[in-house]
């Protein structure tokens, strides 16, 4: 059923979304809207960016069973939050092919480890974040070490590090920045699941000059990132607004 939506919105067949949405929601027994896996908000986005690209862009509503925590992917672990932020907003160095879930090349062009306790990320160039500014290993490197920053944990716990990164990242510095196009993940310890970790846990980008600039409280209500989708509003337990970046 999301499939056929999905394809309806592809091809302009507005009248075939309706009557597919309205079947989902019959059979699904949820009133009012679609409670979005990943996986389909990043469907919907592609979408609806292809729509805008050839000229007609279109407005998608769904609903969600509660709000979000945040807008920033770094200070939560929660599932509903996520799939209004971490997938439309936010992009991973490493991604989940949908189908076979493989890992793929994201923001990282490509990947190797140095040794059992260094992975080497070679980075796209000419990635934008939403604010036009290009991303570089910099940032990166800033998105993980800020999860640990005594002022980042007075507006939020920590889960994320704490749960995704601590056992096995190097706590003293998570990150080298080898130049602007390269970063080095330090680990504490081989850990098979590290790529996997790098794939929607912990290897976002954060435009750091705007996030120290504005603070994490203020980004955690404003974010920019350089994800399919971008900010535009959050208005708490009524709606978030984005538009295709």
């Amino acid at each position: 059923m999301i499939h056929e939506i999905i394809q309806a919105l592809e091809r302009g067949r507005y009248r075939e979304v309706e009557l597919s949405r309205r079947k989902f929601l019959h059979i699904s027994g949820i009133a009012g809207g679609v409670l979005l896996s990943p996986t389909f908000t990043a469907k919907l986005a592609r979408a609806q960016l292809r729509r805008r690209i050839k000229g007609k862009p279109i407005t998608v509503i769904c609903a969600q069973a509660q709000d979000p925590i945040t807008m920033d992917a770094r200070q939560h672990t929660d599932t509903v939050t996520a799939n209004v932020v971490d997938n439309p907003m936010f992009d991973y160095l490493i991604y989940r092919e949908s189908e076979k879930m493989t890992l793929v090349p994201g923001l990282a062009e490509r990947w190797e480890l140095k040794d059992d306790r260094t992975m080497r990320f070679y980075l796209r160039k000419g990635v934008k974040f939403h604010n036009g500014k290009e991303m570089t290993a910099e940032d990166i490197a800033h998105a993980l070490e800020s999860m640990k920053d005594p002022e980042f944990l007075k507006v939020s716990p920590g889960k994320r590090w704490k749960s995704y990164a601590k056992a096995w990242v190097d706590n003293e510095k998570p990150m080298t920045v080898v130049d602007r196009y390269t970063v080095d993940l330090n680990m504490t310890k081989t850990y098979p699941l590290a790529e996997a970790r790098c794939a929607g846990s912990i290897g976002m980008a954060v435009n750091k000059e705007y996030d120290l600039s504005v603070g994490y409280e203020k980004f955690g209500r404003s974010p920019i990132a350089t994800g399919i989708f971008k900010f535009v509003e959050w208005e708490r337990d009524v709606k978030v607004v984005q538009e295709a970046h």
